[in-house]
């Protein structure tokens, strides 16, 4: 979650038994927010994730596959800059 001053701005969640990345943006900012995810299988690095740029109160979801039990995940959630 992002915070200013009490006030939460955006969210990015990564869920391990769905495979799955969310967006959340909370706040009418003019930010976005982005999400996204980075692991290893064997010696091949995998990466994915989006920006989320469609105003306040809005989210969206990304399916990452099928991730091997086990596997690390990086996560990275942060806000976008102003439009």
């Amino acid at each position: 979650m992002f915070w200013d001053e009490g006030v939460v701005l955006g969210e990015g969640t990564f869920y391990a038994y769905a495979e799955r990345l969310t967006a959340y943006d909370t706040t009418a900012d003019g930010r976005g927010v982005y999400v996204g995810a980075t692991w290893w299988v064997g010696s091949t690095r995998h990466e994915n994730g989006f920006k989320l740029t469609t105003g306040a109160g809005t989210n969206r979801s990304l399916d990452l596959g099928d991730i091997p039990e086990g596997t690390s995940v990086t996560v990275t959630a942060c806000q976008t800059p102003p439009a």
